[in-house]
């Protein structure tokens, strides 16, 4: 997103501490699943690093292939959470509808 040039991960990640403080409300956070993009085990260990200790709610969701990406296979995303389950992750995963037209979780194609 062209915004993260502006704002570091780090700046933002102390914008939502500071919400959460002052709120006492969790964070809801989106994850889209690109097959061998950030669906590794690694990216995995690098989001629970990010979001442990934090209020938050961590939303998985499958990418659904609309031009020159794949879905995650079922193993990888299996892998992923499990990951995030032993680190005590709070996270659910969206169901995907819409995938027929290319219209699913926002990826409108024309």
């Amino acid at each position: 997103m062209p915004i993260a040039k502006e704002y570091s991960i780090d700046e933002l990640m102390k914008s939502v501490d500071y919400y959460t403080q002052k709120t006492n409300r969790k964070v809801m956070y989106e994850y889209l699943l690109i097959n061998k993009i950030n669906d590794t085990k690694h990216d995995a260990l690098e989001l629970a690093d990010l979001l442990e200790g934090r209020m938050h709610y961590l939303n998985l969701i499958k990418y659904n292939p609309t031009g020159a990406f794949e879905s995650s296979s079922p193993e990888r995303v299996d892998q992923f959470k499990r990951v995030l389950q032993e680190r005590k992750i709070e996270f659910g995963e969206r169901m995907s509808m819409g995938e027929e037209i290319q219209g699913a979780c926002g990826q409108l194609v024309i």
